[in-house]
């Protein structure tokens, strides 16, 4: 797939075990933090033993076939506002939805912000075992 920096940050990452795999949604805004946040989070995985495939789209791409795939969607600090209305939707579908912490965006920590990803699907319901 293409790298397309306008909105949505889709990180598909294999269980260490093999039995899933893990999609997170980072929506955020346009521009170079996007691509180097996605690095890092593609680097921690690696190093984790994680295969890491990841995509960008915009925001308009959520469409319900996104929603249904995804275990967890992850907010940009300056696409808070949307925060609300994303939660919304996540719900529909039993998607977490949260906002990544501003220090972590700001300094590309793939590492923690992977590890927000994980924390909010293990506290939650995977969707597909419902």
């Amino acid at each position: 797939m293409e790298d397309n920096f306008l909105g949505v940050l889709v990180v598909q990452t294999g269980d260490p075990k093999g039995e899933s795999v893990m999609r997170i949604i980072l929506a955020c805004a346009a521009g170079m933090s996007t691509s180097i946040l996605a690095n890092n989070m593609k680097i921690a995985a690696v190093e984790r033993g994680l295969d890491v495939t990841v995509d960008a789209m915009s925001t308009s791409a959520l469409d319900e076939g996104q929603w249904r795939n995804a275990d967890v969607v992850l907010v940009g600090p300056q696409m808070r506002h949307l925060l609300p209305d994303l939660q919304a939707q996540g719900e529909k579908y039993h998607v977490p939805v949260e906002a990544i912490p501003p220090q972590d965006y700001a300094m590309a920590k793939g590492q923690r912000v992977l590890e927000q990803a994980y924390s909010l699907v293990e506290d939650g319901v995977d969707p597909r075992t419902e």
